[in-house]
């Protein structure tokens, strides 16, 4: 047999020997081990609840009021109190401040008054945060926390109005004292919860 025939066939006879015999290539693996680590759940509190009186509207000096005694309300009357919240975030995420509709309990009262808020987010002076204007729609603001917000306060001022419309002549919330057997209206205000609630 000619050399070069024997150097072919031996060349065939490795090749064979290095798929394995079963026409399966060898392959080459490595591998590296990374550090593992704690993860820990954030937080998102408000702390130090602190709210004001109710304020009527227009009022000049400022007047108090208690809802719960001797005030009464006409189409147009208008009250509000301010509330602050300390805030602290661990973390960062999306929210909706939020304050519930407390006063409809299906009275001709309570069907017509209107509750609302307004929200913002105070620095560690009690000054706006410079370009943190909270967006408010329909009473729900929205918001991104992160933990440089720790150390700030949340003011929400909730409005709470009997509207009046010139023209419209709408007696469902008069009381009509006197009047055959009418008798004073009166509505029951729902305890007002200030809610902060993750989005995304």
């Amino acid at each position: 047999m000619r050399t070069s025939l024997k150097a072919a066939l031996a060349g065939v006879a490795g090749a064979g020997l290095l798929l394995g015999g079963a026409g399966s290539l060898a392959y080459w693996n490595d591998t590296q081990t990374e550090n593992g680590g704690t993860i820990e759940a954030g937080t998102l509190n408000l702390l130090d609840r602190d709210c004001s009186g109710w304020v009527v509207a227009g009022s000049e000096p400022a007047t108090s009021v208690d809802l719960l005694n001797d005030f009464l309300v006409v189409p147009g009357t208008e009250v509000s109190k301010t509330c602050t919240y300390g805030v602290k975030v661990e973390g960062v995420l999306e929210a909706s401040l939020s304050v519930n509709d407390a006063d409809d309990d299906g009275l001709e009262l309570g069907s017509e008054l209107e509750v609302t808020s307004d929200f913002s987010i105070l620095d560690s002076v009690g000054d706006p945060s410079v370009g943190d204007a909270v967006v408010v729609t329909d009473g729900v603001g929205e918001w991104t926390f992160n933990q440089a917000d720790t150390g700030k306060t949340l003011r929400a001022v909730i409005t709470v109005k009997l509207p009046f419309e010139a023209g419209v002549v709408n007696n469902a919330a008069n009381s009509l004292v006197g009047d055959g057997d009418k008798v004073a209206l009166a509505t029951q205000l729902d305890d007002l919860t200030v809610t902060v609630e993750q989005t995304s």
